[in-house]
């Protein structure tokens, strides 16, 4: 019974964001400091992100607020991509905060290897 018990949950945590993320390569079309805050807030790497930001000197409400990756809001984009911890992050300095309550869990066609290439922009 533990052994089924762990099978479950094993298979569970395959299935997280966090594995999902792993099908996509984020490319910065530039070398812009807004672009790679923009590939940092992706990535899901909240230390990053916050010295990217803050090495750049931005502040984290300019940010949430004004900066736009591939024409979405940063908390947005980051979100879209399951950078879960990341986006919500940025969300608490965003003036209008928008609630992300659901569970992001993308069925994909791909096999197990395919890779989709994401070219990040900023605004």
């Amino acid at each position: 019974m533990k052994f089924a018990n762990l099978s479950i949950l094993a298979l569970l945590i395959g299935a997280s964001p966090v594995t999902l993320a792993s099908q996509y390569k984020f490319v910065a079309t530039d070398n812009n400091p807004l672009t790679k805050i923009c590939l940092a807030a992706v990535q899901d790497n909240l230390l990053r992100y916050t010295r990217v930001v803050k090495n750049n000197g931005f502040t984290y409400q300019v940010i949430a607020n004004h900066l736009k990756c591939n024409d979405q809001n940063i908390a947005d984009f980051a979100y879209s991509y399951n950078s879960i911890r990341t986006a919500k992050f940025i969300n608490v300095y965003r003036k209008h905060a928008v609630s992300f309550t659901e569970i992001a869990v993308h069925s994909s066609s791909k096999g197990p290897h395919d890779i989709e290439v994401i070219y990040i922009t900023s605004k």
